[in-house]
């Protein structure tokens, strides 16, 4: 499980702009303690997804055409034991913006359930990967006219 806790607290938020090319960042006191932040994780996660994917579509299903990948999270505020499906864009996840990330899911939630919480507590609790193909039109032959 990732936490996505340090949205809201205030030291946590100012770092997020320095660590997203980084591995980990350097430790940040909080009045919650001392926290670091995996950005990578979120990455290398996808990163696999994705490959597993492609490998799936191309190797088990014999796919050669068009693809096209959607990544998705289940998220939730900390404290509910329901998480929402929220999709995400690839360019988040490549540089690694938690803002973006959060803000789909509070946007979400607010759609759904016409309320949300920004300063709330956010977890990603899992990654997604959906994984299309686009076929090819099929060819048909033109119809034959037929005297009758």
């Amino acid at each position: 499980m990732i936490d996505l806790e340090y949205y809201q607290v205030p030291e946590l938020k100012k770092e997020i702009s320095t660590i997203k090319t980084k591995t980990i960042s350097n430790p940040i006191e909080t009045d919650f303690g001392y926290h670091l932040i995996w950005v990578d994780e979120i990455k290398e996660g996808f990163g696999t997804l994705a490959r597993e994917a492609m490998s799936w579509i191309r190797e088990d299903q014999g796919f050669q055409g068009e693809v096209m990948m959607v990544p998705s999270a289940d998220m939730r505020y900390r404290g509910q034991s329901y998480e929402i499906d929220t999709q995400l864009e690839a360019s988040w996840i490549e540089s690694g913006s938690i803002d973006l990330m959060a803000k789909a899911f509070h946007e979400l939630h607010e759609k759904i359930y016409e309320h949300s919480d920004t300063e709330a507590e956010v977890q990603l609790i899992n990654l997604r990967m959906v994984i299309s193909g686009k076929p090819p039109k099929p060819n048909f032959p033109s119809p034959r006219s037929e005297k009758l």
